[in-house]
């Protein structure tokens, strides 16, 4: 996966390099002669030896600056990525330079949208009459073409800022080329601008810098984020006509910290919306339960932008569905409830926040935004309503919170001893820890019980009233790492020693 894909998109820019060649002394009169003797033939042979020598410098200067430790750079790859963060491992590839890193960033991308069989399968079903796809290759500097601003923080701090140039290239260079080599309908009415990520974001901007060039955008998983979400401030200035097009979408699962792509997204819509622009006519907006951030989540949902944009969509509604995220809500937990709107050409809306009524509000609450609170425990009864349709769902509000775990531990010891303790610290971080008493059944065993919220990974090390800490039969120090994130019984022997 890269950092955002377009359509209608620069291609990558050509650099010059320049290489600084030494004189060369020829001490002996044989080797002179030798070459003159050569005759014309000798002059190519000798520019391409000097060429041959340049590159052979050029590329050692190259790998000598591309060595990086290896070993280093994959554990935080994969540490990244095990925790879902995928455009931060795009950022640590962006800045690691060398054959490794580009290697990995080809992998981590190396998917595609499926945008050509999507579109076939559009126009084979009569839905689309057929578009022109203008995919150009990004390069090493999408970064700073992609996004309007040079960011002030976070791993991308420092990049950035190049994307009124780049606009400008697309719109003097790009279309025109297109608009001369292939039959186009050249109007704003029949341009459009798609991207993701990235990609996404310098869609979205492009179509309000340029509107007598575009008329449709479709923002796919589109980075908010960038330069503190600056996007939020902007999108208050920005005048779009009343028959532009916009297709915004993204997933729950695309950050591992939480749904911080839907929160941004919904922000930029809920703007959109008090703007003047209209569901359906202006902007299809939708929210993907399972959607991630790769190749894969925007294929699957392929279809949808290009129907919007240019195809023969329609405004029927098939059937209108509750979600609830997550599926499960305790006392004390905070969830979100949207309605997924199913309409007969194929597509699916998202709507939330208005329209909902609880009729138990005593057990539930549910805010302008969709948040929805439980308060107590019981069955809870939830209307909505949207264009004269009504759906009704009930929701259950468990006693305890869904993050709510009980753990039992066993401390066996190998000698008696008058009191246990047990000292919890999250991996990785200095200070004492929080140190609390076991309750002893016997002089060799003691018992803690932890009920409360789900804590992650939790060191813990075992000492007596004598200060003795927890080892193993072998005699190294017993501080063993436990998963706090679920219901579980935990049994450990240990030996206390100075």
């Amino acid at each position: 996966m890269d950092f955002g894909i377009s359509f209608m998109l620069a291609a990558a820019k050509t650099t010059s390099t320049v290489s600084n060649t030494a004189n060369v002394v020829i001490k002996k009169t044989g080797l002179a002669s030798w070459i003159v003797q050569g005759g014309l033939m000798m002059i190519p042979i000798i520019v391409a030896s000097v060429v041959a020598l340049a590159i052979i410098i050029e590329r050692m200067l190259y790998l000598r600056r591309a060595r990086i430790d290896t070993n280093k750079f994959m554990d935080k790859i994969k540490r990244v990525l095990g925790a879902n963060r995928v455009m931060e491992a795009l950022v640590i590839c962006e800045n690691t330079p060398g054959p490794i890193a580009n290697l990995v960033r080809a992998g981590i991308g190396g998917r595609e949208w499926k945008l050509d069989e999507n579109i076939d399968s559009l126009v084979k079903k009569g839905k689309l009459k057929g578009v022109i796809v203008v995919g150009i290759y990004n390069n090493a500097k999408r970064i700073a073409e992609y996004t309007p601003s040079r960011t002030r923080s976070g791993s991308a701090k420092g990049k950035g800022g190049e994307l009124s140039a780049y606009a400008k290239y697309i719109v003097q260079e790009v279309k025109p080329f297109i608009d001369k080599r292939y039959r186009t309908l050249k109007g704003r009415k029949y341009t459009g601008i798609m991207g993701s990520s990235l990609g996404g974001l310098a869609s979205f901007y492009i179509l309000a810098w340029y509107p007598k060039i575009f008329s449709r955008a479709a923002v796919i998983s589109p980075s908010f984020w960038w330069d503190d979400k600056k996007v939020l401030k902007d999108v208050s200035s920005f005048r779009f006509p009343r028959d532009v097009k916009i297709y915004i979408d993204g997933g729950w699962k695309e950050d591992s910290k939480g749904p911080t792509m839907i929160r941004h997204m919904r922000k930029v819509y809920t703007a959109l919306r008090k703007a003047g622009l209209k569901d359906i006519q202006n902007i299809m907006y939708y929210e993907d339960p399972r959607g991630r951030h790769n190749e894969a989540s925007w294929a699957r949902r392929g279809k949808w932008p290009v129907l919007h944009l240019f195809g023969r969509s329609s405004s029927i509604i098939r059937k209108i569905r509750l979600v609830r995220i997550p599926a499960k809500i305790g006392v004390g937990d905070r969830g979100d409830l949207f309605a997924q709107v199913y309409f007969s050409c194929g597509m699916r809306m998202t709507k939330f926040g208005k329209g909902f009524t609880v009729k138990n509000k005593n057990l539930l609450e549910i805010d302008a935004g969709g948040k929805i609170t439980g308060l107590r425990p019981g069955l809870v009864f939830v209307t909505y309503r949207y264009r004269k349709k009504l759906l009704t769902t009930t929701i259950k509000v468990l006693k305890k919170s869904i993050s709510h775990i009980d753990i039992y531990m066993n401390i066996y010891t190998s000698h008696p001893v008058k009191q246990l303790y047990v000292i919890f610290k999250k991996p990785g971080k200095n200070g004492p820890g929080k140190k609390i008493a076991l309750k002893m059944i016997t002089r060799y065993h003691g018992v803690y019980r932890y009920s409360g919220k789900k804590l992650g990974f939790v060191r813990m090390l075992f000492v007596d009233e004598k200060g003795r800490k927890s080892h193993t039969r072998n005699g190294r120090l017993l501080a063993p790492i436990a998963s706090f994130s679920r219901n579980r019984r935990i049994s450990i022997k240990v030996h206390m020693r100075n």
